[in-house]
């Protein structure tokens, strides 16, 4: 940890995103923006990251705070107030890190990145730490079609000279194609002494983390191109994150392709932490984000959307089901048009059928509520038969009661049964019941109020309302 560290700039406001919102906490399938850059830093084996913020400085922090995947990674934040340019910001930084309580002795190398970089990947910096042997500084570059608006590297001999950004480069500087693709891995010492040295001699008057390259021996300054021309692409527009979002998707879609994923349709979103095992079948317009797994021989239907749902083996998630922190076990059917919220578990074989909706419930296998039910905060019991209308009806304003429906009870349609709840094994509910009381095993529950005939009384009633709608 003491030996390689990462400075991440993430104290931009993103003006030209038109939004109050920071642009790192624009969402790219279902991640934060920042979520990308500081993904490939961990990917690369970096365990020790400083954060620069300024906009959205607490927003930006609770993100990255909450990000499972950094659970191990040493953090620290330092505000970037004001705001000027990259090398004010590695200042702030270095000079954050040196007052901070307990830490004896910085990393001896830092890799420097931008946290609106989401094409920065962990082989692109693995590479570009590889490079840094026996150099001073090296920059991460690409050669790209269209230089337009990047900082080119410019270079003398086969050595890299300096970078100019595209506002102070004159013509023939700017006919060179190989541009800064925004990241750095530099030696501690010589970047605490080059930052301090920085003016601010540019059209921006600011201060350019590119302008400490000259500062380095000629000898000691290196150029790494990455193999991907996109990793240069930042975010700075909305218009520029949905093509980023579009190029981040075809990547993933690609390599769960060339694993063996069934994918039908290009018009699909899958979350950079989504996992899929070979042999599932991803039809079109589906959504699946968070950290949601999808088993072998699972089918999930055009336009589902799940949000961190573990799908089992041979599972079938129906057409238009909207799903979110639950599970669906092997061979379990849900939908179409069903809704699973937080906390359901569908045991194997379980069917949750159209139009239902499930709270906090588990399900157990083979157990059945095949229309229009709502299941809160219960346990359904193996074998078990949910009738048409069924609702639990969990909540008294207060408390939600929890209620236990045993195995292999049949519960008749447009029943009621109100929390807590506990129906034993293999009883039975007529439908149109309300129940309110303990059912024992192997009993029949009715719940219904006597019907009344009237004979004739239609008719009288029918006359009566033509005369009161006159």
């Amino acid at each position: 940890m003491n030996d390689l560290g990462a400075i991440v700039l993430a104290a931009g406001k993103g003006t030209r995103m038109r939004s109050p919102r920071s642009k790192l906490l624009h969402p790219l399938l279902g991640e934060y923006l920042v979520y990308y850059p500081l993904r490939a830093l961990y990917d690369a084996g970096v365990r020790r990251l400083v954060i620069v913020v300024g906009h959205g400085a607490d927003e930006v922090r609770a993100a990255i705070a909450g990000m499972a995947f950094l659970s191990d990674a040493k953090i620290d934040f330092v505000v970037q107030e004001p705001q000027r340019g990259t090398g004010h910001a590695v200042q702030v930084a270095l000079d954050g890190i040196s007052a901070l309580e307990g830490v004896k002795a910085p990393p001896r190398e830092w890799v420097i990145a931008c946290g609106d970089s989401p094409h920065l990947d962990d082989k692109a910096i693995a590479r570009l730490i590889e490079a840094r042997r026996g150099a001073k500084v090296v920059v991460l570059a690409a050669r790209v079609a269209d230089p337009t608006g990047y900082g080119r590297m410019i270079e003398e001999s086969g050595r890299l000279e300096r970078i100019v950004e595209h506002k102070d480069a004159n013509e023939r500087e700017r006919a060179v194609n190989v541009v800064n693709a925004g990241a750095y891995a530099v030696e501690h010492a010589f970047l605490s002494a080059a930052v301090k040295a920085l003016q601010p001699k540019n059209a921006q008057n600011e201060l350019y983390l590119t302008d400490i390259v000259p500062a380095a021996p000629a000898a000691e300054r290196k150029l790494c191109v990455a193999d991907a021309p996109e990793c240069v692409l930042g975010v700075n527009s909305q218009h520029e994150l949905m093509r980023s979002t579009a190029l981040v998707q075809a990547a993933i879609v690609r390599r769960w392709h060339e694993g063996g994923v069934t994918i039908e349709a290009e018009d699909v979103t899958i979350g950079p932490r989504v996992t899929i095992d070979p042999g599932a079948f991803i039809q079109r317009g589906v959504t699946l984000l968070g950290a949601t797994h999808v088993s072998a021989a699972a089918v999930i239907e055009h336009h589902a959307h799940l949000d961190n749902v573990r799908v089992a083996e041979g599972a079938r998630v129906r057409a238009f089901t909207y799903a979110e922190d639950s599970e669906i076990g092997p061979r379990a059917q849900v939908g179409p048009v069903s809704r699973l919220r937080s906390g359901s578990v569908l045991e194997e074989g379980a069917e949750v059928g159209n139009f239902c909706e499930v709270k906090k419930t588990r399900v157990k296998a083979k157990a059945k509520a095949h229309h229009v039910s709502y299941l809160g905060d219960a346990e359904i019991g193996s074998g078990t038969n949910i009738g048409a209308g069924t609702i639990i009806c969990n909540y008294n304003g207060f408390t939600k009661p929890f209620s236990r429906i045993g195995a292999d009870v049949f519960i008749g349609s447009n029943s009621t049964l109100v929390a807590p709840v506990n129906i034993e094994d293999r009883a039975y509910v007529a439908a149109g019941s309300v129940i309110t009381e303990p059912v024992p095993s192997d009993a029949l529950a009715l719940g219904r109020a006597r019907q009344t005939n009237k004979d004739g009384y239609a008719k009288e009633l029918k006359e009566r309302l033509k005369k009161d709608k006159k």
